[in-house]
């Protein structure tokens, strides 16, 4: 049997017609209009299903200085991503059939600390900080297929300022890390990809805001 992850009907969360940014949410949002829908589904499936959303958590690791980011490399699955920078970390949700009594929140949480540990090494009992925005982008066929879950993590708080010993990526054909500054995008922006630029987005309003 493949690979089951979670996905939630289109409809609940878009409504008929695409949709592309990055809405605030809040806990109660997405337990009601998101995780109330989840559902596990065989990846092969859905993979271009535009029914349904595959669910992927973006993490970005905030620092006092800026954040971490990744420049996707060419051992990535995903050939359109390949060169282009990443603002957050995740990846689908796992959500075997037998764990159908598992809250989809919890199922979430639990892919977060996978990802995180798998991807840069973080470690696996570390607190899922809150999601404050939904990632939509209809601007193409892969992005109608997913609904990403925003959130930021303090690696200030998390791992102080000798942060830089801890990191790693744990995947260097996949990911290389590189640190996000205000100089860097004015220099790299064009190569964002497209949720990391709704995600930076999310961050420009609420400093207007």
């Amino acid at each position: 049997m493949g690979e089951r992850i979670m996905v939630v009907p289109r409809e609940p969360v878009t409504g008929p017609l695409g949709y592309y940014g990055a809405i605030p949410v809040t806990a109660r949002d997405l337990n009601d209009d998101l995780f109330a829908y989840a559902e596990s589904r065989p990846r092969d499936d859905v993979e271009h299903d535009e029914s349904y959303l595959q669910v992927i958590p973006y993490v970005m690791l905030m620092t006092g200085g800026g954040m971490v980011g990744a420049r996707r490399l060419g051992g990535g699955n995903e050939a359109r991503l390949h060169e282009r920078y990443a603002l957050g970390f995740g990846g689908h949700v796992r959500w075997a059939e037998g764990e159908q009594h598992v809250a989809p929140q919890h199922v979430v949480e639990r892919a977060v600390r996978h990802e995180l540990n798998e991807e840069i090494g973080l470690d696996l009992n570390l607190t899922v900080p809150p999601f404050t925005h939904l990632l939509l982008d209809d601007t193409d066929p892969v992005g109608r297929v997913h609904v990403g879950l925003l959130a930021r993590l303090d690696l200030d708080a998390l791992l102080g300022p000798d942060r830089g010993r801890f990191l790693r990526s744990n995947e260097p054909e996949k990911l290389r890390l590189v640190g996000i500054s205000q100089v860097f995008l004015e220099h790299h922006g064009d190569k964002l990809e497209g949720w990391a630029r709704l995600a930076l987005h999310a961050l420009t309003v609420e400093a207007v805001g």
